[in-house]
């Protein structure tokens, strides 16, 4: 199910999110056509008659919205980025704007990844240990009804007061930016395309509120779900089509009331909540309950993308432990932020336990942790 709204873009005035010194090292992407360079994309092939005619056939376009696809072709031509695909920009146009708001946000989205060096942060970024086993992140191997993958965001029953206050805002802004990384590019979309004979048009996304309670309920916790949604909302248009919030205690409704206004109207319009007692029923509804891992259906044994075989899933730390200089020993995540490219490297992985969206491997007698 598409969102769509043909309104006019917001005159609102747009704040920017910045990221703060991460991702100026000299293997960042210094313009875009060095970006279609490290992600292997020939800039004058994205365009090409046979990739529109994929994307028409794809997303089954209507004559009113192939012409307006290759309008926006026609008035993002000045744009020469590895983004600046049919895929990528009928992503935007079926976003929550619509086609109305469809380029002036693509472009915010190019210059906010290009001022922030985002096409690298899958290699300059290294997420801390303690941060990485505090939240829960993953893609599942098994598809929803129409085809589309699953994501997991299980809610960490961690303070996110004590997070922000361990870590630094901004040190969380560029976790979830690489999650979102993670998430939309790399080795697992190229299995699916090959899987599914089309690109990913669009995520149905498992929200896991179990075990917050009142004290999750504050002003840092309103402000971390509103950073991740400005985030989605602006830079990774197109992607939710479906949010499943599942397991939320009573008191989550009321930060609902003052973080929905965040989201847009189509997007709420497209967000459905499911009670403990009844999650699994409503989920049946998208997909097959045997897909789903145990910490969400404990009958189930659902695998997560990227070479998951035997999955053991833990229990997810409830507080942080006390501050120490470990705080930032930072994960070894390279084997998780490799491209298509970079198949060979997955040889040899044995999977270890999992807990609900990272993956504990050992590779050559060595520890390792990766996310999904």
């Amino acid at each position: 199910m598409r969102l769509r709204n043909s309104s006019k873009t917001s005159k609102k005035a747009d704040k920017k999110i910045e990221v703060k010194g991460i991702l100026n090292s000299p293997t960042s992407a210094r313009n875009n056509e060095e970006a279609d360079e490290v992600n292997g994309i020939n800039s004058q092939d994205r365009w090409s008659e046979a990739n529109i005619q994929k994307v028409i056939k794809e997303w089954n376009l209507t004559e009113e919205e192939q012409a307006q696809l290759w309008s926006l072709h026609k008035d993002l031509v000045d744009i020469n980025h590895w983004k600046n695909c049919p895929h990528v920009v009928m992503q935007f146009m079926q976003g929550p704007l619509g086609y109305s708001g469809a380029e002036s946000s693509f472009r915010n989205m190019i210059k906010w990844r290009l001022k922030n060096n985002i096409d690298s942060v899958l290699k300059d970024y290294k997420p801390p240990q303690l941060l990485l086993d505090s939240l829960s992140n993953a893609v599942l191997e098994g598809l929803d009804y129409e085809g589309d993958p699953i994501y997991v965001k299980s809610r960490s029953s961690i303070d996110p007061s004590d997070l922000i206050k361990r870590f630094g805002q901004d040190t969380l802004l560029q976790h979830s930016i690489w999650t979102r990384e993670l998430q939309t590019r790399g080795q697992w979309h190229h299995d699916y395309e090959q899987r599914m004979g089309r690109a990913v048009k669009g995520f149905t996304v498992i929200f896991d509120l179990k075990g917050i309670s009142a004290k999750h309920v504050n002003s840092l916790s309103l402000e971390l779900l509103k950073m991740g949604s400005e985030l989605t909302n602006k830079y990774y248009v197109g992607m939710v089509k479906k949010l499943i919030i599942i397991r939320a205690p009573a008191i989550f409704r009321v930060m609902w009331i003052s973080f929905k206004h965040f989201l847009p109207s189509a997007m709420t319009n497209q967000t459905e909540f499911a009670s403990s007692d009844r999650y699994l029923d409503v989920l049946d509804k998208y997909m097959d309950r045997e897909i789903l891992p145990p910490c969400i259906c404990p009958d189930s044994n659902g695998q997560l993308v990227k070479c998951m075989r035997s999955i053991n899933m833990g229990v997810e730390p409830t507080t942080l432990p006390p501050p120490s200089k470990k705080d930032y020993v930072l994960a070894d995540v390279s084997i998780w932020t490799k491209t298509e490219t970079d198949e060979k490297d997955y040889v040899g992985v044995k999977v270890i336990s999992i807990s609900c969206g990272i993956l504990h491997t050992a590779r050559n007698g060595s520890a390792r942790v990766a996310v999904a």
